[in-house]
């Protein structure tokens, strides 16, 4: 895949009519509050699986939204939060 370990603020910016968008197989470890801030109106689908991600409190933004689309995404890291999804994490769990 790309090898991406970061995604610009700005991104999507122009791509508003995006419907699916795989990240999958990068080496990624957040998703940043910042990339998606803006309107993804057509957005069906987010793959951020099979990267490093670490869930701690950089992520609390992202849980607990209803989310439009189907998001896929799978911990990495801390070791206690290992292979748990995503969608299905509480804030209370994401610690710095």
């Amino acid at each position: 895949y790309n090898k991406l370990e970061e995604i610009p603020k700005d991104f999507f910016t122009s791509m508003p009519s995006l419907v699916h968008v795989s990240l999958g197989y990068n080496k990624l470890i957040v998703i940043p509050e910042d990339t998606f801030k803006v309107p993804l109106q057509h957005l069906e689908a987010l793959l951020y699986d099979g990267n490093e991600l670490t869930c701690d409190c950089r992520m609390r933004w992202f849980i607990g939204r209803r989310l439009p689309y189907e998001f896929i995404g799978v911990c990495n890291q801390p070791p206690i939060l290992k292979g748990r999804k995503i969608r299905y994490l509480k804030q209370n769990e994401l610690h710095c």
